[in-house]
């Protein structure tokens, strides 16, 4: 009987932990952000941190335009840069 209870505790004990850490890997896993490199059919291109996207659009933080200018030097972006999938000839992960 007390054999019994004792596995019945320990399963129980493994169970809690194992929901622990499934719960804590998915916290961090939804804020771990990739960093890319999308080129738009224009020839423009912009790194910066995947935030978000959907079927239409994408979001990028912490942003610089790469390339840009008369010096062609990368140029950093404030704020977030929105860019219409239409608009984009690939995206490459960094």
């Amino acid at each position: 009987m007390i054999g019994a209870f004792a596995c019945g505790m320990a399963a129980t004990v493994v169970l809690a932990a194992l929901a622990w850490f499934v719960a804590r890997h998915r916290v961090i896993a939804s804020r771990m952000r990739d960093r890319v490199v999308v080129t738009l059919k224009t020839g423009d291109s912009f790194a910066g941190v995947l935030f978000s996207h959907d079927g239409k659009a994408l979001a990028l933080r912490e942003c610089e335009a790469l390339g840009a200018g008369e010096r062609r030097t990368n140029l950093p972006l404030d704020g977030e840069l929105v860019v219409l999938f239409a608009d984009v000839a690939y995206i490459q992960k960094v």
